[in-house]
């Protein structure tokens, strides 16, 4: 990573094959669907808020990973929150 005099020096550059962590930005989250986001908060919360978040996340991202992987279908997120389809738990 690098950054040119003439760039702003807050904002970082790539070249061709060097990397750049983004841990800052929190752990990736897979949705029923496949598709990712990230914990918008992660930056506000406690050390001990993120070790249960990242426990938590890792465990579902492999449910997850694995049921798209099977070819089963993606569970909606009432059905994750145990809510059926009249809205009652």
């Amino acid at each position: 990573m690098s950054t040119d005099s003439t760039d702003q020096p807050h904002v970082p550059s790539l070249k061709v094959g060097e990397t750049m962590r983004l841990d800052h930005l929190g752990p990736i989250i897979i949705n029923s669907d496949g598709t990712t986001r990230r914990i918008t908060n992660w930056d506000t919360m406690t050390e001990r808020e993120r070790q249960v978040a990242l426990r938590r996340i890792a465990k579902r991202n492999k449910e997850r990973i694995e049921t798209l992987q099977g070819g089963q279908p993606p569970v909606t997120r009432q059905e994750e929150a145990g809510v059926d389809a009249v809205g009652e738990l």
